[in-house]
């Protein structure tokens, strides 16, 4: 085998989703004057990496399972994939866990999810896939969601009809008419149901979806009277627009509406605040949903 055969052999195709985590760095920046930021920061960048664990964990033990592999790096994240039957599947709900982690505590997950060329191991990952799906995030997708290109939503469709699931389209990616995205908070996730049967089997206590809506209402507010321009308030705006049409589909009363007023008393922001950053590390403790 020639040298660029042994190139080829490893920088293939992979579905591959870069995330990027809005409000992040600006927390990690201000931890020195409200030290409850750490809390949420610790919180988030624990369960990530217990994510990355876990993924690793599981291609070692049970095999490829899609080479499912995480890198993250400052505020920012990429997961890939092998590109085989039911791949897109796997992504999507990966992508949805995550973003969920994000959002709990007000964050802002922005990313897209593309099909193309990348070299992803435990060290490094580089490739026209991670640049395409970067510069779709940084430069197009002005809205916090995470963007899915027509090369993939075509292995999508592919993936949902093999399974049964073409009806089901609708419940893991939406378009508001800005172009596909992936629907975080929708109903019908793996992870979701498994929470559920945890639940049900009291291996966990609470309503996680509930708690978690709970959550985003308490923290959006807060994240929304600290933003530091126009353009990060429209974003928290496009988020709770987001967040209340997902209500009806978890068959939700409106007082779990998220609602962003104008101003907020300092004291108020301190004890919302304390109180989401001690929910969401308890929440965090749960581990990996898949």
């Amino acid at each position: 085998m020639s040298a660029s055969d042994k190139i080829l052999d490893v920088y293939k195709d992979r579905i591959t989703c870069f995330i990027d985590i809005l409000g992040f760095s600006r927390d990690v920046e201000s931890i020195d004057a409200n030290p409850a930021l750490f809390l949420s920061v610790d919180a988030v960048l624990r369960h990530v990496s217990m994510c990355k664990l876990n993924i690793d964990h599981a291609r070692a033990v049970r095999g490829t399972s899609y080479d499912a592999r995480m890198s993250c790096f400052s505020d920012c994240l990429v997961v890939s994939y092998q590109c085989e039957s039911g791949a897109t599947l796997r992504a999507l709900s990966d992508a949805a866990f995550l973003g969920q982690v994000f959002v709990r505590p007000g964050y802002l997950p922005r990313g897209a999810m593309t099909v193309g060329k990348l070299y992803h191991d435990d060290v490094v990952v580089y490739g026209g896939a991670l640049v395409e799906a970067a510069k779709l995030e940084s430069l197009v997708v002005s809205t916090p969601r995470i963007a899915i290109t027509e090369r993939c939503m075509e292995l999508i469709r592919a993936d949902l009809e093999e399974a049964g699931a073409s009806s089901q389209h609708e419940h893991f990616v939406q378009d508001d008419g800005s172009g596909p995205f992936v629907h975080i908070l929708g109903r019908e996730w793996p992870f979701l149901e498994k929470e559920r049967q945890q639940e049900q089997a009291g291996e966990i206590h609470g309503d996680g979806i509930r708690d978690m809506f709970r959550e985003i209402r308490s923290a959006l507010p807060l994240r929304y009277a600290s933003a530091p321009h126009e353009g990060a308030k429209r974003k928290l705006e496009w988020m709770r627009d987001y967040v209340n049409r997902s209500l009806a589909e978890h068959g939700l009363p409106e007082e779990f509406k998220v609602s962003l007023p104008n101003t907020v008393r300092s004291g108020r922001l301190r004890r919302v605040a304390n109180r989401v950053n001690a929910v969401v590390r308890s929440w965090c403790r749960r581990g990996w949903g898949n």
